[in-house]
């Protein structure tokens, strides 16, 4: 029963989310006319983004998902996913502790972890 209640509430969190992603793309915090955007959680998550344009993966983790996705997609200048995007974030998992999320970054970084990847969250 605990982890029905742990799994909808995670469910809850990856709406608000989505919801803010959606909202901050189009109602920005400006600042000295820059863009920001802020949203911090308590929990570490790993998220899966997905380039459709470049059908491409990158996996990465984080306390703030709000920040690094517009990190990603917009303010960052170099690195690996500069290249691909636009990205968009098509899953998350949501852990307690930091170690909790590297492994799991890790595992998912992996050939097993990649297999596991395209067969349940992109059903290649």
């Amino acid at each position: 029963m605990n982890t029905k209640k742990n799994t909808l509430s995670n469910v809850m969190k990856i709406f608000h989310v989505q919801q803010i992603i959606a909202d901050e793309a189009h109602n920005p915090i400006k600042i000295s006319g820059k863009s920001w955007f802020f949203f911090i959680m308590d929990e570490f998550l790993v998220y899966i983004l997905y380039s459709r344009k470049f059908d491409r993966t990158y996996v990465g983790f984080t306390t703030d998902l709000i920040n690094r996705f517009h990190s990603h997609n917009h303010f960052s200048k170099k690195g690996y996913t500069v290249k691909f995007r636009p990205w968009e974030v098509v899953h998350v998992e949501f852990f307690k502790t930091k170690q909790e999320a590297l492994s799991r970054e890790l595992w998912l970084k992996s050939g097993v972890g990649r297999e596991w990847l395209h067969a349940h969250v992109l059903g290649k």
